[in-house]
C-alpha cells in the first residue's frame, strides 16, 4: 500500500521544557477524552463562557462553525458499533488519531511547518506505521487536522458582536474575536497556505475561512451597510473582510512586528474609516 507522506522535515527548533510537560499533560487529556468518547478538540483549554462562532460549515452554506465542530464530534463517533469489543477499538483509534493531530499541530507551533510522519509519530509517541493505519492518505490527515481545529475555534473565540450594539463596540468586538481567531491558528494557518497549491482539503477550508469572515463582516455591520447602493455595499464587505483578514493580522504582528494590542487597535483604526 502506498501511503503518501505528510511532508518533508522543516528546521528545527529546541522545545522549552516548562512546554514539554504541557504538550505531555494534552496528549494525556486527549487520549483519555477520547478513550471515553467524548468530543476531542487540540490545543489550549479555553476559559468557560466563551461563545461559538458563527458562520457556514464547508458542507453548508447555513450552520454555523459551532455546528461545523459538533459535526466534525459526530463523524468521528459515527462509525462505532453496538457491541463493546468494536467500540472499544474505535475508541482507541479516535485516541490515537487525537493524540497524532495534537503532535502535528505542536510541531507547527514550534515553528516545524512541514514535518514529516516520522516526525510526527515520534512526537506523539507511537509507530509510524500508526499512522499509516489510522489515515489513508495526507488528504485525510489533514482533514482530520481542520476538523478538530474548527472545534478548537468554536470553544476559543468570544462571541460575535450583536446587533442593537453602538456601531463602535461592534467594530471592537468584531477586530477582539478575529484577533482572537489569528493568534490562535498563525501557526496552523501558515503551513496550511504553503501547502494549499497541492491540497483540495487545505484549499477547501482555506476558502471556507475566507467566507465566514466575509459573511460576518456583513452581518455585523449590516445597518451601516443598508445605507449603501448595492455595488458599493458589496465593495465596502469585501473592504472590511480584507481589513480583518489572516494577511493583514500577519502583516501587522509578523512583519510590522506591532504588539497584539497595536494591531488590534490598527485594525479598529481601519474598520471605523470604513465605516465613518
Amino acid at each position: 500500500m502506498t501511503i503518501v507522506t505528510i511532508s518533508v522535515m522543516a528546521r528545527r527548533r529546541h522545545p522549552d521544557p516548562a512546554k514539554s510537560g504541557m504538550v505531555a499533560s494534552s496528549r494525556k487529556a486527549a487520549t483519555a477524552a477520547a478513550s471515553s468518547g467524548a468530543a476531542v478538540t487540540v490545543g489550549t483549554v479555553a476559559s468557560s463562557g466563551k461563545a461559538a462562532i458563527a458562520g457556514t460549515a464547508p458542507s453548508s452554506g447555513t450552520a454555523s462553525l459551532a455546528r461545523a465542530a459538533s459535526g466534525s464530534s459526530a463523524r468521528h463517533r459515527g462509525g462505532q458499533a453496538a457491541d463493546g469489543a468494536s467500540d472499544g477499538r474505535h475508541r482507541r483509534s479516535e485516541a490515537t488519531k487525537a493524540i497524532l493531530v495534537t503532535a502535528y499541530l505542536e510541531l507547527l507551533e514550534q515553528g516545524i511547518l512541514a514535518p514529516s510522519v516520522d516526525h510526527i509519530a515520534q512526537r506523539a509517541g507511537v509507530s509510524t506505521r500508526a499512522v499509516f493505519r489510522h489515515f489513508r492518505d495526507r488528504e485525510g490527515f489533514l482533514a482530520e487536522v481542520a476538523d478538530r481545529q474548527i472545534a478548537r475555534l468554536a470553544t476559543l473565540a468570544p462571541s460575535l458582536p450583536q446587533g442593537g450594539t453602538s456601531r463602535s463596540q461592534r467594530v471592537r468586538e468584531f477586530a477582539c474575536r478575529w484577533a482572537v481567531i489569528h493568534e490562535t491558528v498563525a501557526p496552523v494557518r501558515r503551513a496550511a497556505l504553503q501547502q494549499e497549491a497541492c491540497s483540495p482539503t487545505l484549499a477547501k477550508r482555506l476558502a471556507w475561512a475566507h467566507d465566514l469572515l466575509m459573511r460576518e463582516a456583513g452581518a455585523v455591520f449590516a445597518p451601516e451597510l443598508a445605507t449603501l447602493a448595492v455595488a458599493e455595499r458589496e465593495l465596502r464587505q469585501c473592504m472590511l473582510a480584507a481589513v480583518v483578514s489572516f494577511g493583514i493580522w500577519d502583516q501587522l504582528r509578523r512583519y510590522r512586528g506591532l504588539e497584539r494590542d497595536r494591531a488590534e487597535e490598527a485594525v479598529v483604526t481601519a474598520l471605523d474609516a470604513l465605516l465613518a
